[in-house]
């Protein structure tokens, strides 16, 4: 997919399980589609422990979290892959803001983004303000 920001582009690993965006040479994400039985992902997608947990985005959020002592409310620049939005939690209100057109139409393509949604649970394409 090409646009005003370059080429992003979805990739299956060797295994099949997993869709990777990359940029250029870029690894933005993954997300995995398939389980090691080969059936279909199916719920909400597992957090990455080395992104979401131990990274230091992880780390960030659990402070906020810790700090404030209540739901969050985020605004998160870019969809990319879709790792921020399984860092959220039940009751949790996140935006996603994209101004990357091609990148709204790909996560609405259910062929290519079957699990990831984000945490307010109420992902549409228009969910995805281009600002």
């Amino acid at each position: 997919m090409r646009s005003f920001f370059g080429v992003h582009k979805i990739v299956v690993t060797p295994n099949g399980q997993y869709h990777v965006l990359m940029h250029g040479t870029t690894i933005h994400g993954a997300e995995k589609f398939k389980n090691d039985d080969g059936t279909p992902v199916t719920g909400r997608p597992s957090r990455s422990p080395t992104i979401i947990g131990d990274g230091g985005i992880g780390q960030a959020i659990a402070a906020i979290r810790e700090r404030k002592g209540a739901p969050l409310r985020v605004a998160v620049i870019g969809l990319g892959s879709g790792t921020l939005a399984c860092a959220s939690e039940p009751g949790e209100d996140w935006k996603f803001f994209e101004i990357d057109q091609t990148m709204v139409d790909t996560r609405a393509t259910p062929n290519i983004s079957p699990t990831s949604r984000p945490a307010n649970r109420s992902w549409s394409p228009s969910s995805a303000t281009r600002g």
